[in-house]
């Protein structure tokens, strides 16, 4: 078993980390929840846990490490998650996060919106419109997403949208809700409790990945198993410079209206010079 030190670095780690099991998208998210294609949510073996995958957010890299298949949704059993089974995540910035987004929806959505009998709506994605700087794209982008919510991310433009919905949106537990329930002929029936995934309470950080990573590892006995992995793959790859510099401050300021839920629940603070 972990030692007596690692789990009481791991508990004191993420004390707060529970919040995240308690979050909850922005108003336009919540309203417009649908089962649209995407998952997220598997079960690793190895350390006995529930990763909820969130994109823009290191998931491809963990989806690698751990030999799942991104969007993918594992089965809760029959008698509801295993005793001990916790939930985990790899959070990032908020306005990090919605930079990167941004520029993944931009390319993704740019070649459908002007291809012949596309079906991607292009009046939708008014950024597309003209060659645009980040500030100008992102607050446009965040303002229609305040407006439509999660009735954005389809596939017909390729999931673009889907990558900036706020990191709440795939840990809200209605959410979740939606993905375990069936839908028999006379109406939606909705999961139980116990018939979901265990909840977040272990938050991963992009910006500190490799360390939480083998922390986490440590703390559920599978230190060996990580290590191996990392070594495998040549370590784990490190964040990208920041974005946050070639933002406005409105843009800023956009960006944390928005994913204001994502602030909360997972515990970034707000620098003082993003807050003016």
């Amino acid at each position: 078993p972990p030692s007596a030190a690692a789990l009481a670095a791991h508990r004191a780690r993420h004390a707060a980390d529970a919040a995240a099991g308690r979050c909850v998208p922005p108003r336009a998210e919540a309203a417009s929840v649908h089962n649209y294609g995407f998952s997220g949510i598997h079960y690793v073996r190895q350390l006995r846990a529930w990763f909820y995958e969130v994109p823009k957010s290191g998931s491809t890299t963990m989806v690698t490490f751990f030999h799942l298949r991104n969007g993918g949704r594992a089965q809760v059993p029959p008698g509801g998650p295993a005793p001990g089974d916790i939930g985990f995540v790899v959070a990032r910035h908020p306005v990090e996060r919605a930079v990167s987004a941004f520029h993944t929806a931009y390319s993704r959505a740019v070649g459908r919106t002007n291809s012949t009998n596309t079906q991607c709506p292009y009046r939708k994605f008014p950024y597309l419109q003209a060659n645009i700087s980040d500030s100008d794209g992102l607050s446009s982008a965040v303002a229609l997403l305040g407006e439509r919510g999660a009735e954005l991310a389809d596939a017909s433009c390729g999931y673009a949208y889907h990558h900036m919905l706020s990191q709440a949106f795939f840990l809200w537990r209605e959410r979740v809700r939606l993905l375990y329930s069936r839908s028999p002929p006379k109406g939606q029936l909705l999961a139980r409790d116990d018939q979901l995934p265990s909840p977040v309470s272990v938050v991963l950080r992009l910006e500190s990945l490799a360390e939480d990573l083998l922390a986490l590892c440590a703390a559920r006995n599978a230190t060996a198993y990580c290590q191996k992995r990392i070594e495998q793959l040549g370590g784990i790859k490190s964040l990208n410079p920041s974005h946050k510099a070639r933002l406005t401050d409105a843009a800023i300021r956009a960006a944390q209206r928005y994913y204001a839920p994502d602030f909360g629940c997972l515990g970034y603070g707000m620098a003082p010079e993003e807050g003016k």
